[in-house]
């Protein structure tokens, strides 16, 4: 009897089965069965690190207004000033108030058609 019930069970989990959102339910795991976390840049959260929103900033370690002052000040002419690398990885919401990636199609088409064309004025 116990056997028929979960049996029962088996038959109705194929039959209505919710649909996916995504084909890779917002990971790029594909076979592994567990992932490392990382945590978020902004908020640390714990993320998987195959779902966290990665982007590489390259940014000049002094802004732009004192370059031209350090520049004139040293004593050698051709010293270029180091950059300042970052690996960011934030998680979806934080990702997504940062506009680091864009989750919604209407809100790209509506920026996008927000602002006229050169070429078709």
């Amino acid at each position: 009897r116990i056997l028929l019930l979960s049996l029962v069970w088996v038959v109705a989990d194929f039959r209505f089965q919710m649909t996916k959102k995504r084909r890779n339910n917002g990971r790029s795991k594909k076979g592994r069965g567990h992932t490392p976390i990382v945590r978020c840049t902004n908020c640390a959260r714990c993320v998987p690190k195959d779902k966290a929103i990665k982007r590489f900033q390259v940014r000049n370690i002094v802004e732009a207004g004192c370059q031209r002052d350090i520049r004139d000040a040293s004593v050698f002419e051709s010293y270029t000033l180091p950059k300042l690398y970052m690996k960011l990885q934030y998680c979806c919401s934080c990702g997504k108030s940062f506009r680091a990636v864009f989750f919604d199609i209407y809100f790209r088409m509506t920026s996008f058609l927000s602002h006229p064309l050169s070429c078709c004025s």
